[in-house]
């Protein structure tokens, strides 16, 4: 009698089978014997038999169970495995049977012939028809006529050479560009060997996967590229497989890995072995190749992050990585093609670096804004964003709701749309927004007239500042003379070293010279340590105090030694002034103990609000007197005050009258210093009720460590008596006439008084 049990046992063995494994002796011996009702013994055997000879043919060992189950079904089948086995006289290792099982596999059919040769020479000079033919699925419509500009830039890169530099709107497909391009110079050789740089490793990483991805999987470009896409299809998504995979004896040679990807060698194909490699910036690209074969085109993808473009040292960095590691990367045998494709984020940035003709002739720039024409009803648009502002307070994220901006644009459309012209006619939600310019101006007004200028119409507005320094502007303030050595329109100089309470930013030190005429140039200045930290983490309070010891010892032996000469003649300096405002018994201690061929002695900074003027000690200097605390006298230092005459002091021409200027001719040398010297703007200046001077500032960033050198040692050349009435800040003629290029001007001083509190002019016009 049957029973669920060998219904069950049935079934079991039935699926095994189906899966392609072997019966075993006790399935076998089961079957053999049970009278199982409906039981297809046949076809259950039949299917045991096909997947022992399927074993038997790949060669594959089969266990002792499994013989005995062949000898009980198929004692023919178990002969052949017998003889086989006999006649395999020579013994083979481990490595030798998974080779030989790897080449049984590796194997891959010759790949099919092109389905559509008409559509693939159709799409071989022309980007766009590649791009909607073969990557139909990574566009989200067609691109219109200004988007095509964008593309015919990338297109004659690719095709003629050169370097092309092409600022696009945020968002409108620039990287799906670079990855579809990067696929279209590959696949019809066009370039043999593609690099893309993204703002970080990882980006590109991602880039380079999506190009991937349309190999792998697109169908239509199967069909037209098979000796391309075929072999990578075959290794069904196992890399691995590539190393021994060939075609007719032939080795595909493919390559996939995180960060570059190699097309298969296939006879007759032209591109076969070409390459496509990734970076982020800053990567170890010097020197890249394959043998013989050398990168022959850049993509540079956005590949600026918005912190490092407020940076001048990290764009400094970036532009040296592009021109020099980038731009070299051909060889000497040929010129290297570059496409960059940017959205600027800050003045002075990668972005409008390499739009500047004059800095860079070598790129051609395609610019393009969301943009391009403004409507010329203002006025209804300037309606419509107070409609839209009421909007958002009423209706927030519900676009079903009768928000009244969008029932004005449909009333007023003709109107408003009258001599606007936008990137894209098919922008726009449709669920949202009647139009593409609607929402272009939805944009501007959600995100503010400047963040959309910026970017959307790569248009950049200065924020308002009483002095406007730009750190190019400053690094360029150079008086050509060499290091240590004094301008002939100075004679005498001063120290100072700032020490700081952040272990990896150390001890920043810096060397003036001063002259008649409030002259004044830094002739040395560096940072000790180098690099790393001045004490470890977790340091104890001791071993701070040790550490800062050790560092002013050797920046004060360090200053010494300086070989400070004008016109040959040595020239001795006359004090070194530490900072003391933090850890100030070390320092008072070491200023007392260290012998030096020079004075020293230490300061403290006061901002307006806690600067006091005295003379109780001695006869107080401009803006800096005499102190005593806890530790001794010190030197008291109005910072706000010598901060503001420095920064005028820079829009002098450097050796003229109330000047500031630097040692050397490459502006490139000073970026960490112009960095640091306009971390900090002045945006006001004003007086309290009681009459009390106030002055305002706004930081760019924390790292200001070598503006207070700066303007610390015009309060120490004040106090040695080396400047000239220095209540007369350097304002100069010359400074109202800067170019505009240079982003520097000065505004006139602002007097603000209110009552009750200190407040001052939040903003001045621009």
């Amino acid at each position: 009698m049957n029973t669920l049990l060998d219904y069950k046992r049935f079934r079991d063995v039935r699926e095994s089978l189906s899966r392609g494994r072997l019966l075993n002796d006790s399935d076998a011996s089961w079957l053999a014997s049970a009278a199982i009702a409906d039981c297809d013994r046949e076809s259950t055997y039949s299917l045991a038999r096909a997947n022992a000879e399927n074993r038997i043919q790949s060669g594959a060992r089969i266990n002792s169970d499994n013989l005995l189950a062949l000898q009980r079904f198929a004692p023919d089948l178990m002969q052949a495995y017998a003889a086989r086995r006999r006649g395999s006289t020579e013994a083979k290792s481990n490595a030798e049977r998974k080779a030989a099982w790897s080449a049984r596999h590796a194997d891959i059919d010759v790949p099919p012939p092109v389905a559509n040769p008409q559509r693939r020479a159709a799409c071989s000079r022309d980007l766009a028809a590649f791009g909607q033919t073969y990557c139909a699925q990574m566009l989200a419509h067609a691109p219109s006529p200004h988007i095509l500009r964008f593309v015919s830039a990338i297109e004659d890169a690719l095709l003629h050479g050169g370097k092309v530099h092409v600022r696009f709107p945020r968002g409108k497909g620039k990287t799906t560009w670079i990855k579809i391009a990067t696929l279209w110079a590959l696949s019809y050789g066009h370039r043999r060997f593609v690099v893309i740089v993204a703002a970080t490793a990882k980006r590109a990483q991602r880039l380079l996967k999506e190009i991937y991805r349309i190999i792998r999987f697109g169908d239509d470009y199967y069909e037209d590229f098979p000796e391309i896409a075929h072999p990578f299809r075959e290794l069904n998504d196992a890399p691995q497989r590539a190393k021994f995979q060939h075609i007719n004896g032939l080795k595909t040679e493919i390559e996939i890995g995180s960060d570059r990807l190699r097309l298969p060698t296939v006879a007759g194909s032209a591109v076969s072995g070409s390459i496509v490699s990734c970076f982020g910036v800053g990567g170890s690209v010097r020197g890249e190749s394959d043998g013989a074969l050398r990168p022959d085109e850049v993509l540079i993808d956005d590949a600026q992050k918005r912190g490092d473009a407020r940076s001048l040292e990290k764009t400094n960095d970036f532009e040296t990585f592009v021109t020099q590691d980038l731009y070299g990367l051909a060889g000497h045998n040929k010129q290297i093609s570059v496409l960059m494709a940017s959205t600027p984020v800050s003045p002075n940035d990668a972005s409008c670096r390499f739009a500047d003709p004059g800095r860079h002739p070598e790129m051609r720039t395609v610019e393009i804004p969301l943009i391009i024409t403004p409507p010329k009803n203002t006025a209804l648009w300037e309606e419509f964003a107070r409609l839209f502002q009421q909007d958002q307070l009423i209706y927030a994220d519900d676009k079903t709701a009768p928000w009244m901006s969008r029932q004005f644009y449909d009333a007023n459309r003709a109107a408003m749309d009258d001599g606007c012209e936008v990137i894209d006619p098919l922008d726009g939600d449709p669920d949202f927004e009647s139009s593409a310019i609607h929402h272009a101006f939805v944009l501007r007004s959600q995100m503010g007239e400047d963040s959309f200028n910026a970017e959307y119409q790569m248009t950049l507005r200065r924020e308002a500042q009483m002095i406007e320094l730009s750190p190019t502007f400053v690094a360029n303030r150079l008086n050509g003379t060499p290091v240590c050595q004094l301008p002939l329109a100075t004679t005498q100089c001063v120290a100072y070293c700032d020490v700081n309470a952040r272990a990896d930013v150390g001890l920043r030190w810096g060397v003036m010279a001063f002259g008649r005429g409030n002259v004044a140039a830094l002739v040395a200045y560096g940072r000790y340590p180098e690099q790393g930290r001045l004490y470890p983490e977790k340091a104890t309070d001791a071993e701070i105090n040790n550490a800062v010891a050790r560092g002013l010892a050797i920046v004060t032996r360090r200053i010494a030694a300086l070989p400070l000469t004008r016109s040959g003649v040595p020239v001795k300096l006359t004090a070194l002034c530490f900072d003391g405002g933090w850890r100030t018994a070390a320092v008072s201690a070491f200023c007392r103990a260290f012998q030096a061929p020079f004075s020293l002695i230490h300061s403290k900074g006061f901002n307006w609000r806690y600067y006091a003027p005295s003379d109780k000690i001695a006869r107080p200097a401009n803006h800096c007197h005499l102190s005593e605390a806890e530790y001794g006298r010190f030197l008291a230092i109005h910072a706000d005050y010598w901060r503001e005459y420095a920064h005028r002091a820079l829009l002098s021409e450097p050796l003229q009258y109330g000047s500031l200027s630097f040692y050397g001719t490459d502006p490139k040398a000073h970026a960490q210093l112009a960095e640091e010297i306009c971390a900090e703007e002045l945006i006001d200046t004003g007086t309290t009720d009681a009459g009390k001077a106030l002055w305002v500032w706004r930081k760019r960033s924390p790292e200001n460590h070598f503006g207070d050198v700066v303007s610390s040692l015009f309060a120490v050349a004040e106090w040695y008596r080396l400047l000239e009435r220095p209540e007369r800040l350097s304002v100069v003629a010359a400074a109202s006439t800067l170019s505009e290029a240079s982003g520097s001007a000065i505004r006139p001083r602002v007097s603000v008084k209110k009552k009750r509190r200190i407040r001052y002019a939040a903003a001045l016009p621009s």
